[in-house]
């Protein structure tokens, strides 16, 4: 749920003052409030209010990122209440990364069952109501390599479920709901050149996590969850990038927090969740080239799969291919808004929402 916001073409032009300089000055900081709205095939048509609060450190310089806090309270067509305030800070001149996520949502899911082969037509909704709160931080050990903890809380209460559905007859672990509090270690290397629109360099993450009685969770279980991209500039504008995400539980995982393929960021084409299991493997290729003015274009492409024991599970995976306009809003971070069209091999998904997914 972290790609569902979008803030109006208010926010296009509110941003051309934050450029950086060599002393940040008190009018680096902007903050801009706005009606919202958006659209993913998990949530339909969503309205509502938001806004982002930009910002330097008193001590930051001409190489430091901005910090930002985003909020926005929405509502969609699903009859989803979204209430949410993610954060991202950089201090300590990059050398610190604090980013967290606090939340209250009433969230109505897609379930199509557990496995790489479950079918679209069985599709099933449930509604859950639950507070969230995710936070990381981690520190540069060495040039670009950062190292640290990152923890997630979700009390997952399934208020409402398809009366003899997937979910009451098989009853998954966790078909009634689970409290979820998770601790893993994090390390993450970061070259890139830009956070919001890379054109060379590599992002990657590898999680190694956990969750049992001992963090109060109500069931314990393991995992490794890597998150890698790779940026390739080919000409002036012109991009490739390279995505490439596996993950493996073991232990009594809820159905809900199963690696899943699907959604705005993984596996576009795909409900969120469409695909689901224990061991989870995706891979995505995209290329980015300029239009006119501040319009460019994305063509991408990805294959993924899941299963409950095989390691690398892509010999019967799932491909999706797609086409994706951009606007840039924020000239000085490169940031854009996203319009993407997807199809995969039983659904197609049009998402509209802020940033790259990838």
């Amino acid at each position: 749920m972290k790609q569902f916001i979008i803030i109006l073409l208010i926010f296009l032009f509110a941003h051309e003052s934050w450029g950086q300089t060599d002393s940040i000055s008190e009018n680096s900081s902007v903050f801009v409030a706005t009606p919202v709205v958006f659209r993913t095939p998990e949530t339909s048509w969503g309205f509502g209010v938001g806004g982002a609060y930009d910002f330097f450190w008193p001590s930051d310089t001409l190489r430091t990122r901005p910090s930002q806090i985003l909020f926005a309270a929405t509502y969609t067509l699903e009859d989803q209440i979204l209430l949410h305030l993610p954060f991202q800070w950089f201090l300590m001149q990059n050398r610190l990364w604090l980013e967290g996520d606090l939340g209250f949502y009433r969230y109505v899911y897609p379930y199509f069952g557990i496995g790489n082969e479950t079918l679209v037509e069985n599709r099933e909704v449930f509604e859950s109501t639950f507070p969230r709160a995710q936070l990381s931080g981690v520190y540069a050990l060495w040039k670009n390599l950062y190292g640290g903890l990152s923890y997630k809380f979700d009390d997952f209460y399934i208020s409402d479920k398809t009366e003899g559905g997937l979910l009451e007859l098989n009853q998954p672990i966790g078909y009634e709901g689970a409290l979820i509090s998770e601790l893993a270690l994090r390390g993450v290397w970061d070259s890139r050149d830009n956070i919001y629109y890379p054109e060379k360099g590599s992002f990657i993450t590898l999680d190694v996590f956990g969750s049992g009685s001992y963090l109060g969770s109500t069931y314990g279980y393991r995992g490794t969850l890597l998150d890698a991209a790779k940026y390739y500039s080919i000409a002036k504008n012109h991009i490739i990038a390279g995505h490439l995400q596996w993950g493996m539980q073991e232990g009594n995982v809820p159905f809900f927090q199963l690696l899943a393929l699907g959604g705005p960021k993984f596996h576009r084409g795909y409900i969120l969740g469409r695909h689901r299991d224990r061991r989870m493997a995706l891979l995505q290729l995209a290329y980015r080239f300029p239009l006119f003015w501040r319009f460019k274009m994305e063509t991408f492409t990805s294959y993924g799969g899941v299963s409950n024991s095989t390691l690398v599970p892509l010999k019967s995976g799932h491909w999706s291919i797609g086409l994706g306009l951009r606007f840039l809003v924020d000239v000085e971070n490169g940031l854009h808004l996203r319009v993407d069209y997807a199809r995969g091999e039983d659904q197609t998904g049009l998402y509209i929402t802020i940033g790259e997914a990838f």
